[in-house]
């Protein structure tokens, strides 16, 4: 959890069906990608929390290479 814009006011990430797998910073903190078990990657904007793009066959990919059943 982190702050939006210096607002104070926490960013709260809704959207994955499943838990979250794991989760990644753009190197420019504006984006942050997350995969889960519901076999989807989001990346998020990180001021907004709003969904920016879904790849589900990427996170299926990811799920085989780490050997997790989808």
């Amino acid at each position: 959890m982190w702050t939006a814009g210096g607002t104070g006011q926490p960013v709260v990430l809704a959207g994955h069906t499943d838990k979250v797998l794991g989760a990644a910073w753009s190197p420019d903190g504006n984006r942050l990608a997350s995969a889960s078990f519901d076999s989807t990657v989001k990346v998020w904007d990180a001021t907004t929390g709003q969904a920016r793009g879904v790849s589900v066959d990427l996170a299926r990919e990811l799920a085989k290479r780490l050997g997790v059943p989808v």
